[in-house]
């Protein structure tokens, strides 16, 4: 059932929205592999700032749209941080990001910090923020065919064409990111979204990063384990843009098989173990030669051998003609 927002209703308390580093990083102890968590970088805080002119309060912060128009439709998607729903104004459908604005979470103070710096084709776009009535709302480009994970849910796995064509945007995207010194760090099916021109876009930012190199004293991220390079998961103090290159590796077994890449793997003690043990997810035999040397080149055990997504580009698997 749609739902309209009427600005009269909370014009004098809606808050618009800046964005403050937090000055003093926070420093714990590593934790063990047996209690393994990586850590978060110091909060970036969303600070509440009052509208100097009346008419601007119905204004996302960063957008040029007016959302005293704004209705919402259907929800189509929920997690941890709040629902998504599908928003209609001034003719244009968009996603809104709804949370709970006294609970602000800070993947969501740095997702709104790097989207908003980020313009691509194969990037989600993002519209602005507002707070309105209590909730945050976070303004996002819709893209109709849900993300890559719902598709392989609902219709069973690619083929290789079309998880090359995806791989091609993908890489597109990424690259991108890597050259604004943007670190991805939970690259999945789920967080790559589709529309039904078969366009794809990396969306989540949740987890990134804009730093090349992170030392893991200053973070303690809540990661998707089984896509995470070997680096992250042994918690090794420095690691840059070739984790998403791992993570690549295995959207595309993903995409091949419908299942996550380590479809043997339990718990996080077996995938520790694995790692370890130097193994990389199992490759689809199904797919081509050339497809299973790419995902060989992304899941490359060391870090430093591993190719940066802009020499990926021009591997045989992406260049040849079909």
């Amino acid at each position: 059932m749609k739902q309209s927002i009427d600005p009269s209703d909370s014009a004098n308390q809606i808050t618009q929205l800046c964005l403050v580093c937090s000055p003093e990083p926070q420093t714990k102890t590593l934790l063990s592999p047996k209690d393994f968590r990586i850590r978060k970088p110091a909060p970036l805080v969303l600070k509440p700032m009052l509208c100097d002119q009346q008419e601007d309060s119905q204004k996302a912060v960063g957008c040029e749209y007016n959302f005293k128009d704004l209705r919402l439709g259907k929800k189509i998607g929920s997690g941890a941080f709040g629902d998504v729903f599908v928003g209609f104004i001034q003719g244009k459908f968009i996603a809104v990001k709804q949370m709970d604005g006294k609970q602000l979470i800070e993947s969501v103070d740095n997702e709104i910090i790097i989207l908003s710096k980020l313009t691509h084709k194969n990037i989600v776009q993002y519209y602005g923020y507002m707070r309105e009535a209590g909730m945050l709302n976070v303004y996002l480009e819709y893209m109709d065919g849900g993300s890559l994970s719902d598709r392989l849910k609902q219709f069973g796995k690619f083929n290789e064409t079309l998880i090359r064509k995806f791989t091609i945007q993908i890489l597109d995207g990424l690259i991108y990111l890597h050259r604004q010194a943007v670190v991805h760090r939970d690259l999945k099916c789920g967080n790559i979204l589709s529309n039904q021109r078969g366009q794809i876009k990396i969306a989540d930012f949740g987890s990134s990063s804009w730093k090349e190199a992170i030392n893991l004293s200053d973070t303690e991220f809540c990661y998707s384990f089984k896509w995470m390079a070997p680096e992250l998961l042994l918690k090794e103090k420095k690691y840059g843009r070739r984790v998403d290159v791992w993570s690549l590796g295995c959207v595309i077994i993903e995409m091949a098989t419908a299942e996550h890449p380590w479809p043997n793997i339990k718990s996080l003690a077996q995938l520790l173990e694995a790692i370890q043990n130097l193994k990389c997810p199992p490759i689809p035999t199904h797919l081509s030669k050339e497809c299973q040397n790419f995902i060989k080149r992304c899941c490359t055990y060391n870090k430093d051998q591993r190719p940066h997504a802009e020499i990926l580009k021009e591997d045989p698997w992406i260049k040849k003609e079909i």
